[in-house]
Parts: C-alpha cells; sequence; structure tokens
C-alpha cells in the first residue's frame, strides 16, 4: 500500500470512528450559505458562484445562470433555506465517511410547487450512492445505473446506484407537500467513503412539462440501526396543537427480533425525561404519564422542546442513541389547509342556474390557523392546470373568498390550489374539479361511486339492453384459444 492511500485510510478511519448518532452530512439543511440571486459553481462564466459548504456540484455543459440556488422563500422551505435545482444537467453531492459492510439509512426531503422559477414540476429528481476506496477510485459494486443529465437522454459517464426518487408532476408524488425520500445501503467491502448525490432527470412516464423541479431540503445520512426522519422537523417551528412525536424505526438486523425505542423529552432549560419505550414509532404527547409529566405534555407557546430517540436491538442488544438532541419551538405554525379530493359534477345538475350548458360549483376547504401572528387570514385560489376545450371559466366571487363560486361553461378538468397566509407563513393544497356533460358519466368517473352490478353497457341502469348483452356474451368465447374446444363457442 502506497503513503498516499495509507494516509487516506487513517483520514477516513478518524471520521468513521465519530459517535455513529450524527447526521454524517454537514449541513444537510442547507442553513449555511448564500441566498438571492446566487447561482451556485455552474453559470456559463463561472462568475456568480455562490458555494454552501460543504456541499459540491457539477455541471454536464454549459447551462444558464440559474441552475442550482439557494432561498428562502417563503411555503418553500422546512427551516430557513432550501435549494433548487433547476436543469437535469446538474447535480449536488457530498461525501461522507463510511465503515465497509455497515448499513446506513439515507435520505431528504421534496417539496414540488410553482413557488419558484415558473412550475417547479414536471421532473424527477433522484437520489444516488457512490463508494470509493481509500485511493478514492470509486468501487462499482450493485446494480449501477446511469443517471441521465442531458435533454436529449444521453446517459453521462456518471454511474450511481439509485437509492429513490421524486417523480414530479401531476401523475408523480403529491405536490404541495413536503415528500420523504430515502433508503437503507450497505457499504461495500473496500469501502471507506460514500458520496451522496441529488440529480434531475427526465421522467420514464410521458412528461407534461418541460421546466422545473423539486424544493429540496433536510438531507440526512445516518446508520441504519438509528431512528430517523423526525416529525417535527428538527429546528421546526410548531403550534401548540401539536401532540404526536413520531419518526422512522431502524428494522432489527435479525427480522424475527424486535427494536426498542426509549425516548427522552425535555423543555428547554429542564430535565431530560424518559417518556415511552417500546415497539414504537411515535408517542402522542398528551397521553404520557410519568414522574415529570403527570398529566400529559401540552406544549406552551413561545417554548423551545428537544426530544431523542435510543433504538436498542433486542437480537445484538446493541443500543444506538439518537441524535443529541431533535429540537422544535412553539410560535406561529403555518395555517393548515385541506381542499379534500377531487370534485365530480355535471353540466345539467341543479345548481339554481336555469342554463343547462354551463354550472356553477362552490369551492370550499378546511382551514385551521393557531390565529398567530395576528388572527388574520388571506385566501388566494388559482387554476394551475386546464384540461378543456373551453380554458376560461368565471369567478362569480372574488377568488381571494374563502369559499368562492366558479362557473363552468364546458367539460374538462381544472387544477384548483388554495394559498393561505396568516400574514407571515403560507400553506396550500390542491384538487381537481371535474365537469361532465351528465350524472351518469360523473357517476363513472368518480372512483368512488360503485357501479351496478348489472349495467354492462354503462348507462347507469340495469335493463333489457344489459341482458341483451350477457346473452350475447353466452355464444362468444372468452378467448380464441378456446375455439374448438369448448362446442357451445362460437369464433
Amino acid at each position: 500500500m502506497n503513503k498516499l492511500c495509507f494516509i487516506m485510510i487513517v483520514v477516513m478511519c478518524l471520521a468513521v470512528v465519530a459517535p455513529a448518532r450524527a447526521n454524517l452530512l454537514v449541513n444537510g439543511n442547507f442553513e449555511d450559505g448564500q441566498t438571492g440571486s446566487g447561482v451556485w459553481g455552474v453559470g456559463q462564466d463561472g462568475a456568480n458562484d455562490a458555494p454552501i459548504s460543504p456541499w459540491q456540484t457539477d455541471d454536464i455543459g454549459a447551462g444558464s445562470q440559474w441552475e442550482i440556488q439557494l432561498h428562502t422563500l417563503s411555503g418553500a422551505t422546512i427551516g430557513d433555506y432550501a435549494l433548487i435545482i433547476f436543469w437535469i444537467r446538474n447535480w449536488v453531492y457530498q461525501d461522507f465517511g463510511v465503515t465497509e459492510g455497515k448499513k446506513y439509512a439515507l435520505g431528504n426531503k421534496f417539496l414540488s410547487s410553482p413557488l419558484m422559477a415558473g412550475y417547479m414540476t414536471f421532473k424527477d429528481e433522484v437520489i444516488s450512492v457512490q463508494w470509493y476506496d481509500p485511493c478514492d477510485v470509486q468501487i462499482l459494486t450493485g446494480q449501477e445505473v446511469g443517471i441521465d443529465l442531458d435533454d436529449d437522454g444521453v446517459e453521462t459517464d456518471m454511474y450511481a446506484i439509485e437509492v429513490d426518487r421524486f417523480q414530479g408532476g401531476p401523475a408523480g408524488d403529491p405536490q404541495d407537500v413536503w415528500v420523504s425520500k430515502g433508503g437503507v445501503v450497505q457499504a461495500p467491502a473496500g469501502a471507506v467513503k460514500g458520496r451522496y448525490i441529488i440529480t434531475q432527470q427526465l421522467p420514464t412516464r410521458p412528461d407534461p412539462g418541460s421546466v422545473g423541479g423539486a424544493h429540496i431540503d433536510e438531507a440526512y445520512v445516518v446508520s441504519a440501526a438509528q431512528a430517523r426522519a423526525p416529525n417535527p422537523a428538527d429546528g421546526s417551528i410548531v403550534g401548540t396543537t401539536t401532540d404526536e412525536l413520531s419518526w422512522i424505526q431502524p428494522e432489527p438486523a435479525d427480522p424475527c427480533d424486535t427494536v426498542i425505542c426509549s425516548v427522552y423529552f425535555a423543555c428547554i432549560p429542564g430535565p431530560n425525561e424518559l417518556i415511552a419505550s417500546g415497539d414504537i414509532d411515535s408517542v402522542t404527547l398528551s397521553a404520557v404519564s410519568t414522574p415529570e409529566f403527570p398529566s400529559g405534555i401540552t406544549l406552551e407557546d413561545e417554548k423551545e422542546y428537544h426530544w431523542t430517540v435510543d433504538c436498542n436491538d433486542t437480537g445484538t442488544l446493541i443500543t444506538t442513541e439518537g441524535p443529541r438532541w431533535w429540537t422544535f419551538s412553539t410560535g406561529n405554525a403555518p395555517p393548515e389547509v385541506s381542499v379534500g379530493g377531487d370534485s365530480y359534477i355535471w353540466l345539467t345538475m341543479d345548481d339554481g342556474d336555469t342554463d343547462a350548458n354551463n354550472v356553477v360549483f362552490e369551492l370550499t376547504a378546511d382551514v385551521t390557523d393557531d390565529g398567530k401572528p395576528s388572527n388574520i387570514l388571506n385566501y388566494l385560489w388559482e387554476v394551475t392546470e386546464a384540461d378543456s376545450s373551453i380554458q376560461t371559466i368565471e369567478w362569480l366571487d372574488p377568488n381571494t373568498n374563502p369559499t368562492p363560486r366558479v362557473k363552468f361553461f364546458a367539460t374538462g378538468a381544472w387544477s384548483f390550489k388554495l394559498t393561505v397566509d396568516d400574514t407571515n407563513l403560507t400553506s396550500s393544497d390542491s384538487a381537481q374539479v371535474i365537469v361532465y356533460d351528465s350524472a351518469c358519466s360523473a357517476a363513472m368517473g368518480d372512483p368512488a361511486d360503485e357501479p351496478l352490478a348489472g349495467d354492462i353497457n354503462e348507462d347507469c341502469e340495469t335493463d333489457i339492453l344489459d341482458m341483451v348483452l350477457v346473452a350475447e356474451s353466452w355464444l362468444q368465447c372468452m378467448s380464441d384459444k378456446l375455439v374448438g374446444i369448448r362446442p357451445e363457442c362460437t369464433p
């Protein structure tokens, strides 16, 4: 072994003996870095670099100066900052020390939202990992996949193992909510370094758009034996009505064993208290009964709390400590907004309007808020997509009303998004209104409507016409393969 490799081994060993309970990624929440118009190391001339240390980036070919950015856009961050990858040529990565044969859990959160640079949807964000030996040579192991980093679908020579992906666009993962993605990987023999990679790909399904990606936050790499993905998120601000702590519980080394989680909680300042223990992945605060909290835990306003979860594998008898600590505060929390599921209406429905060529529908939502900072809520309804021969609609009430009425003039589907602003923080939710030409068509289009068992021709009636179709099917074969085998079948 040459001297350089030996030095690298010593350095990496020093890295991996650090407490396993910590996030092996530094600045995984992207809270440290430059914002604003900051392009991050990928501009055409490289003049506008805005590093977010120790994350690094690469660019497969020249691109615009708006390819990767750190931002503070309200409603699109978990803490103060979040990251965006605009174009599929770019990727961000960070290296972390590993021990060969050890399993690691990794992941981050994505938000698909039209809150920045047009519509931040329609592309896939891919989490991948690479392994390297002490001489910084990549170890090709497992199912290697090429990362598509070019507009024409040409794969580059960068190879990585795909761990998980966020699917952008209407046909993909939920929009306007933070979605956790990730998985568990095992460092191969000879590995001393892993490389956590986030990149953007064109989707394999039909691409409904041409621009955008997702907001990225809360990236982590931890021991797979450690509890992870806390809720409330580390560093978040929540309302005093919050009544649950939850996390992803690690799997035992042997599937026949279990993992016992011990949950510690404290108000800062205050003593740490064991509030629950067992084969659990959540704790209801109001149900806690301990000497410190005999009547349960009720969060107080303008307070800071911390908590952690230690995990004991009953088979290996190894206890893996959680992070010291996950922290959250109480204060102004964003409104909670739910517009419910999709609505299925029809032009001739009884809407108080005698004109059968249009239909009036009232948009509604459930909105709750903590009354902070001023007990004022502002509403904004928007059409984000329209699939109809007639693209326009008529707002009969201002789209700033909590429950505005909308007039539709044709069949089709419209996606409505409601954004509620408490004068400081915002939240959004979306759903479709789908307009049909008749009540029967609406019933057939609604997956919650159970069709009649005997309605063969789907006209919302069971009658002689359905019986004719059943009788006709008696004379036909279910498959051409049965012709000549069953005498009663006719081709």
